[in-house]
C-alpha cells in the first residue's frame, strides 16, 4: 500500500519542505511527485495520520501511486482512508493532476461521452482516447494504467548544521549565547551566498542527542549574520528554563535556496514616439505634421486621412 498526501499548491516552498521532512521522519520511502503532492510508505501509519490531521492534508492509501493520488484528491482534509482502487473516484479530480493540466472544458467533453468516474475511463483503450482527445488522451491513458507499487529511498536536500558541545552542563545564558555566536558565524560561512527559509535550535543532552528544540519558518529568508542571530536568540529564549540543562547547542538551517536574481537594464530605454514628439515641439513645432486616419475604408485620399499641424 502507498499513502499519498496532497496540499494546496499555493503552500510556500519552506512550509512544503517542513511537511516533507516530517513525513520522512516516519518512513524512509518517499517520493515528491510535485509541489504539494507526495507518496509515502506505510512504515508508521499512526504518525503519518497525526501529521495529516495537523496539516489538514488530503490523504489516501491505495495499492499503487496513481490510485492513491486520485483518491487523495477526493479525500476529506485531515483524514487518511484506505481504498482498494480508484474506480469510484469522480473524473473531477483530474483537474488536480499536475502533469495533465486538464480544464473544465475537457471534463465536460468526458461527461458528454458518459464518462463520469475513473473506472469508466479505465475501460477505454488508448486508441479510443487518442481518437477523441489527441495527445492529452494518450497522456491520460498512460497515467491511469501506470500502477507502480514501489517507492524509492528519499534523499533529503542539503542543510547546514553546527553543534557546539559544553564541557559541563549549564542553564546560564552566558555560555549558551557565546556558543550561539560561534555557531552562527560558522553557519554564515557555510551558507556561501545562499538563503535559508527555516531555522531550528536544539538543546543537546549528555549523550549528544536533541532533548528539546524550537524552529520557525521564515517570512524573509536568512542571508546575513545579524538576521540569523536575531532569530536564533528568540528561539533560545523559548528554550531557556531554570530546570533545563544544556550540554550543548545545535543550530540547523534548512530549505536552502539561491537568491532570486533581479533583471537589470543593459541598455538605456529608448524614448517613445510621444516623448520624441514632445521634445521636438519647442524647436520644430511649426513644421511638424501629423497624419490622422479619418475613414480607413475610403479609397478617396482626402477622405481617407488628413494632415494636421502640431499644436504648440
Amino acid at each position: 500500500m502507498i499513502i499519498t498526501l496532497a496540499l494546496d499548491p499555493a503552500i510556500s516552498p519552506a512550509s512544503w519542505d517542513a511537511l516533507v521532512e516530517v513525513v520522512h521522519s516516519s518512513t524512509p520511502l518517499l517520493l515528491v511527485r510535485d509541489h504539494g503532492i507526495l507518496h509515502a510508505g506505510t512504515d508508521n501509519i499512526d504518525e503519518i495520520r497525526t501529521n495529516v490531521r495537523r496539516w489538514s492534508a488530503r490523504a489516501a492509501m491505495a495499492p499503487d501511486r496513481t490510485s492513491s493520488m486520485l483518491c487523495a484528491f477526493e479525500a476529506v482534509p485531515g483524514r487518511l482512508d484506505a481504498h482498494a482502487s480508484a474506480e469510484h473516484v469522480s473524473i473531477n479530480v483530474l483537474r488536480d493532476v499536475p502533469e495533465l493540466q486538464i480544464d473544465e472544458i475537457f471534463l465536460e467533453r468526458l461527461r458528454l461521452f458518459g464518462l463520469s468516474s475513473i473506472g469508466t475511463l479505465r475501460g477505454l483503450s488508448e486508441r479510443h482516447l487518442r481518437a477523441q482527445f489527441g495527445d492529452l488522451g494518450v497522456r491520460l491513458y498512460r497515467l491511469l494504467h501506470t500502477t507502480s507499487t514501489t517507492l524509492p529511498l528519499f534523499q533529503p536536500p542539503d542543510e547546514i548544521q553546527v553543534r557546539v558541545a559544553f564541557d559541563d552542563a549549564t542553564c546560564e545564558p552566558g555560555p549558551i549565547y557565546e556558543a550561539r555566536q560561534q555557531a552562527c558565524t560558522e553557519i554564515i560561512t557555510q551558507l556561501s551566498g545562499r538563503e535559508a527559509w527555516r531555522v531550528d535550535v536544539g538543546v543537546l543532552d549528555r549523550s549528544g542527542e536533541i532533548s528539546a528544540r524550537r524552529g520557525r519558518i521564515m517570512r524573509v529568508a536568512i542571508a546575513t549574520l545579524r538576521h540569523l542571530e536575531t532569530h536564533v536568540d528568540a528561539l533560545i529564549r523559548q528554550l531557556l528554563t531554570s530546570a533545563r540543562r544544556w550540554w550543548g547547542l545545535r543550530i540547523r538551517l534548512t530549505s536552502l535556496r539561491l537568491p532570486i536574481g533581479e533583471q537589470i537594464a543593459l541598455f538605456d530605454q529608448s524614448n517613445s514616439l510621444q516623448d520624441l514628439r514632445v521634445s521636438l515641439v519647442p524647436k520644430y513645432g511649426s513644421v511638424i505634421k501629423e497624419i490622422r486616419i479619418h475613414n480607413p475604408w475610403s479609397i478617396i485620399p482626402e477622405d481617407y486621412a488628413r494632415i494636421i499641424g502640431q499644436q504648440q
